[in-house]
C-alpha cells in the first residue's frame, strides 16, 4: 500500500518581483509583492489506455502578500498569500513566512 499513491504531479515557478513594506503598528509590518514569473507545470494525463506525463509552461503575474508580526527587533513569524494569475490556470497558495532582518528595525529591543 502506497501512502500517496503514484501521483507525478509537481510544479515550480520562477518569480521576479518588486514591493513595499509597509508599518502597520510598533510590531506589525505588511509588505506587498507583483511581477512576472514562468511557471511549469507536470502531471500525469490519462489518454484512455494509459497514464503519460505531460509537461507545460507559461508566463504567470505572481501577486504575493505578506503579514509579519515582529518577534524580536529582528525577527519575525507571520503569513504569506500569494495568487499565481496566468491564461493557463490560476493557482492560490498560503503558508508561514519566517523573516530574518541584518539589521534591527527598531532604536530599542522589543523583548
Amino acid at each position: 500500500m502506497k501512502l500517496l499513491g503514484d501521483n507525478n504531479d509537481w510544479f515550480y515557478e520562477i518569480d521576479l518581483l518588486y514591493g513595499r513594506e509597509f508599518k502597520l503598528g510598533e510590531r506589525f509590518y505588511i509588505s506587498g509583492y507583483t511581477g512576472a514569473g514562468i511557471y511549469s507545470r507536470h502531471y500525469n494525463s490519462y489518454n484512455g489506455t494509459k497514464y503519460d506525463l505531460e509537461n507545460e509552461s507559461f508566463f504567470a503575474v505572481p501577486i504575493k502578500l505578506n503579514l509579519s508580526p515582529m518577534v524580536t527587533s529582528r525577527f519575525a513569524i507571520g503569513f504569506e498569500m500569494q495568487a499565481t494569475i496566468s491564461n493557463q490556470k490560476t493557482l492560490f497558495t498560503g503558508g508561514l513566512l519566517l523573516q530574518y532582518y541584518h539589521k534591527t528595525k527598531y532604536n530599542r529591543k522589543i523583548m
